[in-house]
């Protein structure tokens, strides 16, 4: 006879495959066997009370406008913060795109109402970075995505300038690198209420925060755009 912890572990990957299909979850799992979309099959047992969760159409857009219109700031030399100085122009900061992937697992990680990064959030395209707000609603004060991004980029006014040629990573500021890292193209993002919390994840792909690498180049915007990129609006954009 079969253990019963063995039983549990075959119901719950059909029980995923029948929900994500057994192709997709082995995508994920082959990465790492403590992948978010291995490891967890629906919301968690933090989640007490749960409320409105996932990201609207026009939600996607106003996340997309928001992270390039904070990328723009920078590209162009407007960002006059900084710890010891205003930061420099981007000649290589890409325009970011959605992805559906990565905003897949970026919502199973909200669903664990966890204030605290996933394990393994990986992707079959590359690594991937993670960025996380949370936020005790008041009954009065309605909790949005430009609060939650805003949040991360106002950390730029501790980011050292002079660190944009070669990083080194605080844990005041990784969300403003991750937010204007320059080869980091695609997002993806995923929400959850549970009581009065509010829960804000988005996935970056490829990952940025690479200790001793540059944010960015500095430079004349979509001076140093990729080969066959078109430039938009400062930002290196779709390839042509």
């Amino acid at each position: 006879m079969r253990p019963l912890n063995f039983s549990i572990l075959v119901c719950g990957v059909l029980m995923m495959c029948l929900t994500m299909g057994c192709a997709k979850l082995s995508k994920y799992c082959s990465l790492c066997e403590n992948h978010t979309m291995c490891k967890y099959h629906g919301p968690g047992p933090n989640c007490e009370k749960i409320g409105g969760y996932g990201v609207t159409h026009s939600e996607k857009k106003q996340i997309l406008d928001l992270h390039n219109w904070y990328r723009k700031i920078v590209a162009n030399g407007y960002e006059k913060s900084g710890s010891g100085g205003s930061q420099p122009k981007a000649a290589d900061m890409m325009k970011l795109q959605w992805d559906d992937d990565l905003a897949e697992v970026a919502q199973r990680w909200a669903d664990q109402c966890r204030l605290e990064h996933d394990t393994c959030r990986a992707d079959p395209r590359w690594k991937v970075g993670q960025n996380i707000y949370w936020k005790w609603k008041y009954p009065t004060h309605n909790v949005n995505w430009t609060e939650a991004i805003a949040s991360w980029y106002d950390e730029v006014s501790l980011f050292n300038p002079n660190e944009v040629r070669s990083y080194r990573f605080d844990s005041k500021t990784g969300h403003y690198s991750q937010l204007v890292w320059h080869d980091t193209h695609f997002v993806g993002c995923g929400r959850r209420d549970y009581g009065l919390n509010k829960l804000y994840v988005c996935n970056y792909g490829p990952t940025g925060n690479w200790i001793n690498e540059p944010v960015y180049t500095v430079g004349e915007p979509c001076s140093k755009c990729p080969q066959g990129c078109s430039c938009d609006e400062y930002l290196c954009g779709k390839f042509l």
